[in-house]
């Protein structure tokens, strides 16, 4: 007696993943959570763009000439260690991301 499956066998592994998202690591549980938190990481990164470049605006604004960032970087220089603890280590104050990174 032979037994006849109404089921077709399954058929082998044809999918193929190219050679750039394997090495990418796209086709991994990695790649899956990028692709299902591509809308959030794009927010996070609005959000920063937006406060960095807030920051640049703030900064241009206020200490436009090349006098006005050196007299911020001495004042930051010369905070005492209470203030200093209490706003963070000012480091190169006198450049955009230094500006961005103490203030904000």
């Amino acid at each position: 007696m032979t037994r006849h499956s109404a089921l077709s066998p399954l058929p082998r592994g044809s999918a193929h993943v190219s050679v750039v998202p394997r090495l990418y690591g796209l086709g991994s549980v990695f790649g899956k959570t990028l692709r299902d938190s591509r809308i959030s990481a794009l927010a996070v990164a609005a959000v920063v763009g937006l406060t960095v470049f807030a920051g640049g605006e703030a900064m241009a604004s206020t200490y436009g000439t090349a006098t006005s960032r050196l007299e911020l970087a001495r004042y930051a220089a010369d905070l005492p260690p209470a203030m200093r603890g209490l706003y963070g280590d000012p480091v190169a104050v006198d450049t955009v991301g230094g500006f961005v990174s103490w203030h904000y």
